[in-house]
């Protein structure tokens, strides 16, 4: 349940957030940092090993 003033404001989100996920799934920091953190104890994540289409 959405109070009617935020309504146009959720249906924008349904919009923006696959755009700006994508744009950080493409920029190679972002992926870099998410992979560090997800295995920390990798050297040297590079984001040749780990190019998606």
């Amino acid at each position: 349940m959405v109070p009617r003033r935020w309504q146009p404001i959720s249906a924008l989100r349904g919009i923006v957030n696959p755009l700006i996920d994508r744009s950080l799934e493409r920029n190679p920091h972002i992926v870099d940092a998410v992979l560090t953190v997800a295995d920390p104890d990798e050297q040297d994540v590079g984001t040749d090993d780990h190019d998606r289409p």
